[in-house]
């Protein structure tokens, strides 16, 4: 007799539908948030065996992570012993021609747990040939990061990927050396780089265990041609700066220590508290709709865009992540010292969330300083390379006050600021993941100009991951 049950439940498993089993201790699902995408499997025929792997650390956290397994025999299976600290595990001992399904989910310090991901799947056959995933290095080399990985038989090309302070994985496609150097380079931070391999029929290894490089506080140049006119000097930054600059800021790593939930912070530009910060924005500049980055004004709310000085990200990872936070996080997102009036023309805003990845050119000193001062007001961090950005600027300002101006100078690198004619392909008035992705702009966070005309069905923040 055909057994209906477990032939259902495969098809269901097949398509990604959540089900809800009691073999396991939690419900899957019930957290609400969107999923991390599925293992990568790299099955050994010969040896019997599956390495399951993933690439979604966060960086600078003390995670652990569950790795699940589903037969249509012993139905849902805990791998790990609960001290797994690194995103690979292998499962050995495998049965041939059984359909194997792979869950994983992160669990951080404080104990509490992300969502599980889709499911990966993998049968095991005497037919099937094993890819294995490339063996990557990385060093640094002068000014560069420089990237070796091991060749893998029957590569087409390599997927490079870097985690590389912008808070999300970069990745390269179609990569057919195997090297490459990266750099510029920011000090005192922690690099993480992944390889993949791809052969001709379009299937790919696991992504290879981490290479990982931390930068040195002082990074290394490379040595300059000698200019017989001038003398030249260094001027250390002196530990007292700090004390005045950024006196009652800890300087410490980022260090995300829970899953980062944008529904926890309940920001939503299009709710009535967003739209009273906006009319208090506007009133503490006598009615004004100016951009303070621009130096521009605007005819009015539909071109402006509420722009928060310490991102949602970096506050999350400079301390707001912890429980016994969760209470301000609300109050950070609506406190109009921490907002301001955007066109959201400048580009690279959205794409560094701390002073050592972006600053204005106007109004630069006013900036660094409300920087400076929200971050104390919220007892939240800053880690060495921010700090030092910020007293490189704040130690050569004569003023920290808002300058209002027609004509800023420099002039900013502008694009247009209408995501619907930078993004929306077919004019429907709403922007697809597809088209996202066709413009290099997935996954898509809140703080993009694109997120407004997207759906985010788990509000989570993050939309085509």
């Amino acid at each position: 007799m055909v057994n209906w049950t477990h032939r259902i439940l495969r098809q269901l498993l097949a398509v990604g539908v959540v089900v809800l089993i009691v073999a396991l201790p939690v419900a899957l699902y019930a957290q609400g948030v969107s999923k991390p995408r599925a293992p990568q499997l790299t099955p050994n025929h010969t040896e019997r065996s599956v390495v399951i792997s993933w690439d979604s650390r966060p960086p600078g956290s003390n995670v652990t992570w569950e790795v699940w397994v589903w037969t249509e025999q012993a139905g849902w299976t805990r791998l790990d012993d609960g001290t797994l600290a690194v995103e690979r595990f292998e499962h050995t001992g495998l049965e041939l021609d059984v359909e194997y399904w792979y869950t994983y989910r992160v669990i951080f310090s404080n104990g509490e747990g992300g969502p599980f991901s889709h499911y990966g799947n993998v049968v095991l056959s005497d037919a099937s040939p094993s890819f294995s995933a490339p063996t990557v290095t990385a060093q640094l080399v002068g000014e560069d990061i420089n990237i070796k990985w091991s060749e893998v038989p029957g590569t087409v090309n390599y997927r490079f990927a870097c985690w590389c302070g912008a808070g999300r994985w970069e990745v390269v496609d179609a990569w057919e050396t195997r090297e490459t150097n990266y750099g510029p380079l920011r000090p005192s931070l922690t690099y993480y780089f992944a390889v993949q391999a791809v052969n001709d029929a379009g299937d790919s290894t696991a992504w290879s265990e981490y290479a990982v490089v931390t930068t040195p506080a002082v990074i290394p140049t490379r040595t300059p041609v000698p200019d017989p006119t001038a003398t030249p000097t260094m001027t250390p930054v002196p530990s007292s700066a700090y004390d005045t600059w950024l006196s009652g800021i800890t300087i410490a790593p980022y260090d995300q220590c829970s899953y980062l939930l944008y529904r926890e912070y309940g920001f939503d530009r299009r709710s009535e508290s967003a739209q009273h910060l906006r009319q208090q924005i506007v009133d503490s500049m006598d009615g004004r709709f100016y951009d303070p980055y621009l130096g521009q004004y605007f005819g009015g709310r539909e071109t402006m865009e509420i722009d928060h000085v310490v991102d949602i990200y970096e506050a999350h990872i400079s301390g707001l992540c912890h429980a016994n936070r969760k209470s301000i996080r609300r109050t950070f997102v609506y406190d109009m010292e921490n907002a301001v009036l955007t066109s959201n023309q400048l580009t690279g805003h959205s794409d560094a969330y701390d002073l050592a990845g972006w600053l204005p050119e106007l109004n630069k000193c006013w900036y660094v300083n409300q920087v400076v001062h929200v971050k104390r007001k919220y007892g939240l961090t800053m880690d060495t390379a921010e700090a030092d950005a910020a007293i490189a600027v704040l130690s050569g300002c004569s003023s920290t006050d808002m300058i209002f101006s027609n004509s800023p100078t420099p002039t900013p690198t502008v694009v247009t600021n209408d995501p619907l004619q930078m993004y929306d392909d077919d004019g429907d008035g709403h922007i697809s993941c597809d088209e996202a992705r066709r413009h290099g702009i997935a996954p898509v966070y809140s703080v993009h100009p694109a997120y407004s005309y997207m759906s985010d069905p788990d509000g989570n923040g993050i939309v085509c991951e």
